[in-house]
């Protein structure tokens, strides 16, 4: 059973949302990062399972829109 079955879809895409901000937050490569990223997929799997309408993350996309902008200097 799904952690995230209780949550209604709009709360769900929603914490995905909060979920890819915090990616861009704390950059690429981190703990944090990974988390976030399997939190993302385990959301998008009970949306999929519930046959809701969202918007699948495109992960190639989406890391390459992180390597090209992020800012890697601290």
């Amino acid at each position: 059973m799904s952690k995230y079955v209780e949550i209604d879809n709009a709360s769900l895409r929603q914490k995905i949302q909060e979920y890819k901000e915090l990616i861009w937050r704390v950059g690429p490569g981190s703990e944090r990062t990974i988390e976030a990223v399997q939190e993302i997929q385990g959301m998008e799997k009970e949306l999929k399972a519930r046959n809701a309408e969202f918007e699948a993350t495109d992960w190639k996309a989406f890391t390459r829109e992180i390597k090209e902008n992020y800012d890697f200097t601290y």
